[in-house]
């Protein structure tokens, strides 16, 4: 990485004589032990720090797409198996990927309803989804009411 040990290590003084300034064995120890944790502590944050920019990666992927996303395909994007990856997704945004996916289609949903242009069943499609029942069950999970309701309701209101 081109970083000397300590300038890694957070020390001025070269760790040679950080060792020979140690009093005796324990203190040696206990010289060791506090730069391994300073080691492991920095390793973990690279790796959290990677697991962001994976999960802000795979959303950014899915919010540019139209339609159908599945775990296989934002995990390949990511260049992760699935299961790796939805577990990596989970720690870092508190969110499992379906949940996700699921109210990234429903806002897509709930945009095409705000015209007329588009039957319920074309906005399934073009929302990301397969089958009108199954959006329709979902969208009533998410907004508490049908596509129909929501888009009566709107129109109500504007």
């Amino acid at each position: 990485m081109g970083i000397s040990p300590e300038k890694a290590l957070g020390d001025e003084m070269p760790l040679y004589q950080q060792v020979n300034n140690c009093a005796n064995i324990d203190s040696i120890i206990n010289w060791f032990e506090n730069k391994l944790e300073l080691c492991f502590a920095s390793i973990r944050d690279k790796i959290n720090e990677a697991n962001k920019k994976v999960s802000e990666k795979a959303k950014e992927y899915i919010l540019g797409l139209s339609g159908g996303i599945t775990l296989e395909d934002a995990a390949s994007y990511v260049h992760m198996s699935p299961t790796y990856f939805s577990r990596i997704f989970k720690q870092e945004t508190g969110e499992n990927f379906i949940d996700f996916l699921s109210s990234v289609k429903i806002e897509k949903a709930k945009e095409l309803l705000k015209t007329k242009t588009n039957k319920i069943n074309e906005i399934c499609k073009l929302a990301g989804f397969n089958d009108v029942k199954h959006f329709s069950k979902v969208f009533k999970k998410h907004t508490c009411c049908t596509p129909n309701e929501y888009r009566d309701i709107w129109f109500k209101q504007n």
